[in-house]
């Protein structure tokens, strides 16, 4: 009885707490490189973004390009839709991809017990974990080996890569170029996107030819009503 009661306030121990780690804010994970060789003459920040034929017709791209805007805003530079032309000349482009995953893994159950034979005639008490058995009873015991099992966790991996490239207008030299690659189980990439584009202007221009790990607290999406 008291094994079986162990187990149940055990059980709704865990409960509790993936019910309060369910309602903790995750956070996401970003690899990202950046390699930036800056002119010294780049007295205006000025820019007009580049696309395809393709990505202009795009609403997912240009939803992107939305939130490249707004993080190239955030360090001051404005973009040129007008003459005189832009300094600089800034493309995007993105790609995902998600594949299922099948991990086979070794579980031990935590509340097996081999049982042991108390004593026997002639022998007296047995000594057991939770004190001395008469003879010709059993106890649970607190030795051997517990019962191992093959769990199987199916989910699937998401794959994004984001990479931005800035280009002087004047000389068509490349003064930055970053990616960001972010492989993980939270999803798509449009959900996802706002935090890899945050995380390529992090600490703009950054470190050169270092690579990162940039973690970002991902924010709950109000549906709309």
């Amino acid at each position: 009885m008291k094994g079986f009661l162990d187990r149940s306030w055990s059980l709704a121990l865990v409960a509790v707490l993936t019910l309060l780690a369910s309602g903790c804010a995750s956070t996401i994970r970003n690899d990202v490189t950046a390699f930036h060789e800056w002119p010294a003459d780049l007295d205006q920040r000025t820019y007009v973004i580049t696309r395809t034929e393709e990505q202009a017709n795009e609403l997912e791209y240009n939803n992107y390009e939305n939130l490249l805007r707004a993080e190239l805003a955030r360090l001051g530079f404005e973009e040129q839709r007008s003459a005189p032309p832009a300094r600089l000349k800034v493309r995007l482009q993105y790609s995902s991809s998600v594949r299922d995953v099948l991990l086979i893994q070794p579980v031990a159950d935590p509340y097996y017990y081999p049982w042991a034979w108390g004593g026997g005639p002639g022998l007296g008490p047995w000594r057991g974990p939770q004190g001395y058995y008469p003879p010709g009873v059993y106890y649970p015991g607190s030795w051997g080996p517990p019962i191992i099992q093959q769990e199987e966790i199916r989910y699937k991996m998401y794959s994004r890569q984001l990479k931005v490239v800035m280009t002087d207008a004047r000389t068509g030299r490349n003064v930055y170029e970053v990616t960001v690659n972010s492989d993980d189980t939270k999803g798509p990439l449009p959900g996802v996107m706002p935090y890899m584009m945050r995380s390529a202007f992090q600490e703009f221009p950054g470190p050169n030819g270092v690579p990162r790990v940039i973690e970002l607290k991902m924010e709950k999406v109000k549906p709309t009503p």
